[in-house]
C-alpha cells in the first residue's frame, strides 16, 4: 500500500514539475523573449500547440490571415516563429544579398527526401544557385518553344477526349480532367513517359499515390515540432510516399540511362551540362529528386490554377463571354493557336494573371536567422528592442 502511494506521489510530483516547467517556459517567451513585443496572441507565444492545430485541420492560412486582419502586418504566431506580410519582407527575407547575411531555409518546413539528396527546393545557398542554373533553361522561352509540340499534342488529346464525353456522357470532371493532362505532359517532360491518364480516363496508380502522400505533408509540419509524435503517424503515410518516390526514382533512371539528348524535355539540358562539366553538373540521385519534384509542382498546382480560373469564369458569364470573342476573334483555325501567339491576347492574359492571384497555389515556406528576423522584426512592427534571439524565424506569407 506504502509502495502504491509512494509511486503516486512520485507520478504526481513528476506532473507537477512538468506543468510549472511549461508555465516558466511560456511565460518567458510570452512576455520576456527578445520576440514578445511582436503583435500576436500572448497565448501562442506559450507553445506550437495552435499552429499545430489548425495545420492538422488544414485551415491554417485562413487562420493566419484572421491574425494579420486583427494584429497588422507582423505577427508572432509561435515562441519562435513571425509571419511578415509587408512589400518590404519578401525581398528582406527570400531576396539575394550578395555576401550579406542571408535567411536560411527552415527544415521544419520540408520533409527530409526519401534518397536523402537535395532538390531545388531544399537545397540551401550555392548549391541552390546550382540547381537553378541547370533547371532555369527548362522554363526559358526558347526552351518553352521547342517543347511546344509535346505541349500541343496533349492540349489536342484532352480537347479530343473532352469532345468525346460531351458526345456520350454530356458531363466531365474538369478538376480531373486538367489533372490528367498536367500531369501526363508533366511526366513526359521530366521523366520522357506519360502517365496514361489521358488515355485511359483515370488516375495512373502512380499520380493516386501522390495525392495520398501529400495528405501526410501537414503531419511532417507538426511533428518537426513534436518529434515524439512520429510513432503516431499513420504508416499508409509513410509507406505511400516511399512507393510514390521508388516509380519515379525506377522512371528518371531509365530516362537517364536512355541518354536522348535531341529530345527537348526537363532532362536534356542537364544531360549535355553532365557531359561538358559533370562537376557542376547534377548527380543521378539529385536528377532523380528534381525529377520528382517537378512533376509534383508543376501538374497538381497548375490543374487547380486552371479549374480555380475555369470555376471564376462560369461564374462571371460576362468576363467568360468577353474572353471567348477575344480568342474566337484572333484565330482562324486551331493550328493559328501557338506560345508565340496566345501572348497576344491581352484579355486572356488578364484572366490567368488574376487566376494566379485569386487561386494562388505555392506555398512559400520560411526562413530562419535570429540576428535579420529580429532586424527587420523591429523596422517592419516599429519597436525598439534589438536583441539577438536564441531561436526564431521569419516567415513571409
Amino acid at each position: 500500500m506504502g509502495s502504491a502511494a509512494s509511486i503516486g506521489g512520485m507520478i504526481l510530483a513528476a506532473a507537477g514539475v512538468l506543468i510549472t516547467l511549461f508555465l516558466v517556459r511560456g511565460i518567458y517567451w510570452a512576455f520576456f523573449h527578445p520576440l514578445a513585443k511582436v503583435p500576436g496572441p500572448k497565448l501562442w507565444a506559450f507553445s506550437e500547440l495552435f499552429f499545430s492545430y489548425y495545420t492538422l485541420i488544414g485551415v491554417w492560412p485562413y487562420k493566419l490571415k484572421e491574425l494579420h486582419d486583427k494584429y497588422g502586418p507582423v505577427v508572432r504566431t509561435t515562441p519562435k516563429d513571425v509571419s511578415f506580410i509587408g512589400p518590404g519582407a519578401w525581398k528582406t527575407i527570400y531576396g539575394h544579398r550578395g555576401n550579406q547575411d542571408v535567411f536560411l531555409k527552415d527544415y521544419r518546413f520540408y520533409r527530409p527526401s526519401v534518397s536523402g539528396h537535395h532538390h531545388i527546393v531544399s537545397a540551401q545557398d550555392d548549391d541552390h544557385k546550382r540547381h537553378r542554373k541547370l533547371l532555369g533553361y527548362a522554363f526559358s522561352e526558347k526552351a518553352v518553344r521547342a517543347q511546344e509540340s509535346v505541349i500541343q499534342d496533349y492540349v489536342s488529346l484532352m480537347v479530343k477526349k473532352l469532345t468525346e464525353r460531351a458526345k456520350t456522357s454530356g458531363m466531365a470532371d474538369m478538376v480531373q480532367w486538367f489533372n490528367f493532362v498536367t500531369f501526363d505532359l508533366v511526366g513526359d517532360l521530366a521523366f520522357g513517359e506519360n502517365f496514361g491518364n489521358m488515355e485511359k480516363g483515370q488516375y495512373h496508380a502512380w499520380v493516386s499515390t501522390l495525392f495520398e502522400s501529400l495528405q501526410g505533408m501537414a503531419l511532417s509540419q507538426v511533428v518537426s515540432r513534436y518529434p515524439a509524435l512520429v510513432r503516431f503517424v499513420p504508416k499508409r503515410f509513410g509507406e505511400a510516399r516511399k512507393r510514390h518516390w521508388a516509380l519515379a526514382d525506377r522512371t528518371a533512371r531509365k530516362r537517364i540511362e536512355g541518354g536522348s539528348l535531341s529530345r527537348e524535355d526537363f532532362m536534356s539540358h542537364i544531360l549535355r551540362h553532365n557531359e561538358a562539366d559533370p562537376k557542376l553538373g547534377m548527380t543521378v540521385e539529385e536528377i532523380v529528386e528534381n525529377s520528382y519534384i517537378l512533376v509534383v509542382a508543376g501538374s497538381e498546382t497548375t490543374a487547380n490554377l486552371l479549374a480555380g480560373t475555369l470555376y471564376h469564369l462560369l461564374m462571371n458569364p460576362d468576363k467568360y463571354e468577353k474572353l471567348v470573342a477575344e480568342v474566337r476573334s484572333s484565330f482562324k483555325k486551331e493550328s493559328d493557336i501557338v506560345a508565340t501567339t496566345v501572348l497576344d491576347l491581352p484579355y486572356m492574359t488578364g484572366v490567368l494573371e488574376e487566376g494566379m492571384r485569386i487561386c494562388e497555389m505555392i506555398s512559400v515556406v520560411s526562413k530562419q536567422n535570429p540576428e535579420l528576423l529580429l532586424t527587420h522584426t523591429n523596422r517592419s512592427s516599429r519597436t525598439r528592442h534589438s536583441t539577438t534571439a536564441d531561436t526564431s524565424q521569419g516567415r513571409v506569407c
